[in-house]
């Protein structure tokens, strides 16, 4: 199944439906749990159970607690209310299940923007307010909360924009984010603390727990998973393209950066599915390469130590911070944490991917995960017969401009005389005769001239209007901007929401 961004205003995008969710998370954590599959020689029974005893303490809960852990995940940023829908999701199966919410904090963010559309006139712009810049290369866990003056004059020019709007809602919401962002901000040192604060504030979902991956990733289990990928890069690095490979050719992909890179070779060296974080807090790939006898591995350029043992490569881990790269992100979050993940769209058609790499590296079929996704527009008045109007005047435009006859009184003589042409012609119109009718179009256009300038007009301001309709109706400006009460209404009943 491929995975589409709801289409419709206010419309939302759950598969499998509500009542689904957690049979296919009891389903999925009976199959794993009862496999024989391993990684990097730990049983993936032992693993799950291990990580997640971990990550319940983490969340604050009964390590015991025995119900199905049903796990998300996003990295921290001023999400659109389509990333909210998942956290919604969450919170609605909390009575019956543990959820928790993984802070993708590995994650860079060089310039964190706000998009805010703003009226002049009759046209709509969208701007592209930055509030926080981070260093090239360094992940959010590390890169420090933004300069408190500029992140509040980016704020104040936020709000410039949203009041030409005219919609008290709107700048209501704008107020309310302000008001959590004065009080949060002295608390939190790093971008990624501060910023997911700010969404916890703003749109409470209480029963869902959030876990940070960096503390995922300083885990036992975590490091299995990474010496596992490590002793195995090569068929690792296979499997892994091979899935890219063929993600890309069933889609017609031909940008070999997109979903997102193959891994490389560099010489001899082989890169691994995993993230270095240097001391500065910068990221840098990681490669293997097999030197003297010895396994070494570097971040990109700089040696980080070397192997020949397992016992020897966990000692080394201890000491050299990884993170996952994409798919081997959700791979582990799937396989070793959660009992059903729930994906966004574009992580929902990517994680065909982790599937195949799944098959071939675990012989297992992969467990079966959600999507969920929502359009909502800000609270705004939308003219929603607008789209109809406009293609009815560009339809009455060719027809006045092809068929002038239709748009003269039936007794016209233009009209009586394209009649009977028509009339006199046989199956086919001789060249004279469509010069003739021709002729009549060209004196019949003069004759409606006048009507014709004004439906041209009409259809011109409809189409602006169209336009600017369709810039406010965006899906993807931050959450801030729609009241509390729009939000909790549109996310609140997941049994009315449409599957695909």
């Amino acid at each position: 199944m491929h995975f589409t961004v709801p289409a419709n205003p206010n419309e939302g995008l759950l598969v499998p439906p509500f009542g689904e969710l957690l049979p296919t998370a009891i389903a999925n954590r009976t199959r794993l749990d009862e496999t024989d599959a391993a990684i990097g020689g730990v049983p993936l029974a032992r693993l799950r159970d291990g990580l997640r005893r971990r990550v319940l303490a983490l969340a604050g809960c009964d390590p015991d607690d025995d119900r199905p852990l049903i796990v998300s995940g996003h990295q921290p940023g001023l999400d659109h209310p389509g990333i909210l829908f998942k956290r919604a999701v969450l919170e609605q199966l909390a009575p019956a299940a543990v959820c928790v919410n993984v802070v993708v904090d590995s994650d860079t963010a060089e310039l964190l923007t706000a998009r805010v559309p703003a009226r002049r006139g009759d046209h709509v712009s969208v701007e592209e307010i930055p509030l926080a810049r981070t260093e090239r290369r360094v992940v959010l866990a590390r890169a420090p909360r933004p300069d408190r003056r500029a992140f509040e004059d980016a704020l104040s020019r936020a709000r410039r924009a949203a009041a030409t709007l005219g919609s008290d809602e709107v700048l209501e919401a704008l107020d309310r984010f302000v008001a959590i962002h004065r009080e949060e901000y002295p608390r939190h040192d790093s971008l990624a603390a501060l910023i997911a604060a700010y969404r916890a504030r703003y749109f409470p979902t209480p029963h869902v727990r959030d876990v940070f991956l960096t503390s995922l990733c300083e885990t036992d289990e975590f490091r299995t998973v990474a010496a596992a990928l490590i002793e195995e890069t090569e068929g690792v690095l296979a499997a892994h393209n091979a899935a890219l490979a063929r993600y890309r050719r069933e889609r017609r992909i031909r940008t070999t950066i997109n979903p997102f890179p193959d891994l490389r070779r560099d010489g001899t060296a082989v890169e691994a599915p995993l993230w270095h974080i240097g001391d500065d807090g910068r990221r840098s790939p990681l490669f293997i390469e097999l030197a003297d006898g010895r396994t070494a591995l570097r971040a990109y350029r700089t040696p980080l130590g070397a192997f020949t043992t397992r016992p020897e490569l966990d000692a080394l881990l201890a000491d050299v911070p990884l993170r996952p790269k994409a798919a081997t992100l959700t791979m582990f979050l799937r396989l070793c944490l959660g009992d059903l993940f729930i994906h966004g769209v574009s992580g929902g058609n990517y994680d065909r991917i982790t599937d195949a790499i799944i098959r071939d590296r675990f012989g297992i079929e992969p467990p079966a995960y959600a999507v969920a996704s929502l359009s909502l527009r800000l609270p705004l008045v939308f003219d929603d017969d607008l789209d109809r109007r406009v293609r009815r005047l560009a339809d009455r435009a060719r027809r006045m401009t092809w068929n002038p006859d239709e748009f003269v009184a039936p007794l016209n003589e233009l009209r009586r005389e394209k009649a009977r042409i028509l009339a006199g012609a046989g199956e086919h119109l001789t060249r004279p005769e469509h010069e003739r009718i021709e002729s009549v179009r060209r004196r019949l256009l003069a004759r409606i001239a006048g009507p014709r300038q004004a439906n041209d007009a009409e259809l011109a301001a409809a189409r602006a209007a169209l336009a600017a309709q369709r810039r406010l109706g965006a899906r993807d400006f931050p959450y801030f901007l729609y009241p509390l009460p729009v939000l909790q209404a549109a996310m609140h009943a997941p049994e009315t929401t449409h599957t695909g």
